[in-house]
């Protein structure tokens, strides 16, 4: 389970427990090992690992290498599971029958070896602000109610479009908030709604079918301009090879037009002069 779906869904794993533990590459190096101390490197499997908080009321989060993580009664959240790389899955799944499955799906396993490398691609390659700018060029939203969705969601929500097009609208609550995990691997695949069924109610949607997708996800001029922007460019241009579309010129991307100089009014005519004295 995302961090966006920890807030989606109130903190709490849905039977009042916490939420499942989550599995999935390190947003940052930052973290360290509850278990062994050591740090946790940026893009290096993380386990995190809920339960009910001493100090507050809702549950806190323990991190850890994926080798150090304890075995837990409640087990890894399947959606975490089916983002990872297809071997990861085979060695974290608790479904025996996707690993079967997937082990015999070679369509699902490029499948999500295109994902994967996408996420690197975004992760590594891609600035935060242009990841942020593509997500609201193809209609997804930054926040989740009042709260800014994690950039590592919107990597992976990116990455999941630019691969395989874009998500088509919640038909429960209608806003552009679906997320897919498992690709290609059928009905062991998972399709859940990050969204808000009312002002205060989280969209509880939630299906095994095959979402509807729409085109590849694309990007304005501006986003393909500049060698700062290859990565980004060369992506865009892959998606658009197979949605069969023109890409814009980065050359027309737009600038600011130049600030015009203010129009100043001419002077006023000077006064008459004053008429002479009458004559004596």
């Amino acid at each position: 389970m995302s961090h966006l779906d920890v807030i989606a869904r109130g903190g709490g794993g849905g039977d009042g427990g916490p939420p499942l533990a989550t599995i999935g590459p390190a947003p940052t190096g930052r973290a360290k090992c509850k278990k062994c101390g050591g740090a946790i490197e940026k893009g290096t499997l993380r386990v995190t690992v809920f339960s009910q908080s001493h100090f507050h009321d809702g549950f806190d989060g323990a991190n850890y290498h994926a080798e150090c993580a304890p075995n837990t009664a409640r087990g890894l959240d399947p959606k975490c599971v089916l983002l990872l790389p297809w071997r990861d899955q085979l060695a974290f799944s608790g479904d025996d029958a996707q690993k079967a499955a997937l082990r015999s799906n070679p369509a699902a396993q490029r499948a999500s070896e295109r994902f994967v490398e996408t996420r690197r691609i975004l992760t590594t390659e891609v600035k935060p602000k242009d990841v942020k700018a593509l997500v609201e060029e193809n209609g997804y939203a930054l926040l989740s109610g009042p709260k800014p969705i994690p950039l590592d969601v919107l990597v992976d929500i990116a990455a999941d479009g630019l691969a395989f097009g874009r998500l088509a609208k919640c038909a429960a609550c209608g806003s552009r908030a679906l997320r897919h995990a498992g690709a290609g691997q059928g009905a062991h695949a998972l399709t859940w709604c990050t969204g808000w069924a009312s002002a205060s109610t989280a969209c509880a949607f939630s299906t095994r079918q095959a979402p509807p997708r729409e085109a590849p996800w694309t990007g304005s001029a501006t986003l393909r301009k500049g060698k700062p922007r290859a990565a980004l460019a060369a992506l865009l241009k892959d998606a658009d090879a197979r949605a069969n579309r023109t890409a814009p010129d980065p050359s027309a991307a737009s600038s600011p037009p130049p600030k015009k100089k203010a129009k100043t009014s001419a002077p006023p005519p000077p006064p008459p002069p004053p008429p002479p004295p009458p004559p004596p």
